[in-house]
């Protein structure tokens, strides 16, 4: 015999395989009029086995998950999510299908320094070497007056030279497929 009801939703957002940056993640699904509530599960594994948010009484069709919040480390890497409706007798139906879901790591502040013959400024940064990376040159610090703008592969960057002065540099990676990492905190250049 199978309970089949109340069904499970489908999962929306993010989509499987869906890749974010390190933060806060927003969890959506189909509504179901049958569920009254739904259990929430984000795990580290396939298996659910290393739950990393486990969440019984949400009321609607979205959930926070607080990765930093979770009790393995580093807040990056693959995660699983699913989902299952729970009646108003309590009675419970069957998981939704799990999606893989990617937390990508915001990057170190790069290394900046004026290049050893006053040409340029230089910064450096780690990261794979399939990324290519975004990096600004701005002359405040929230990035609200950029002056230099460009993309380049990793480890760094070469920029012209500005006038005398207190500049702020950030990178962000863009990986293969396209997808943009949070900018990276940003380094003070006198």
């Amino acid at each position: 015999q199978l309970l089949a009801r109340p069904e499970a939703p489908f999962l929306i957002e993010p989509p499987a395989g869906g890749k974010r940056p390190v933060g806060d993640v927003t969890l959506r699904w189909t509504h179901n009029p049958d569920a009254a509530t739904f259990v929430v599960e984000v795990a580290r594994d396939a298996k659910f086995t290393q739950l990393a948010m486990s969440d019984e009484r949400v009321r609607g069709e979205t959930a926070t998950f607080h990765p930093t919040d979770s009790a393995f480390g580093a807040a990056d890497g693959l995660y699983w999510w699913r989902v299952q409706s729970v009646a108003a007798d309590g009675r419970h139906g069957a998981w939704s299908e799990p999606q893989a879901l990617v937390l990508r790591p915001t990057p170190r502040a790069p290394l900046g320094q004026l290049s050893p013959d006053g040409a340029a400024i230089e910064l450096r940064w780690g990261g794979r070497p399939e990324d290519r990376a975004e990096a600004e040159l701005a002359a405040d610090s929230a990035f609200q007056q950029v002056v230099v703008r460009g993309e380049f592969e990793t480890p760094g960057a070469r920029l012209a030279r500005p006038a005398a002065g207190t500049w702020f540099a950030r990178y962000r990676y863009v990986e293969p497929d396209g997808f943009k990492t949070a900018w990276s905190p940003p380094v003070r250049i006198e």
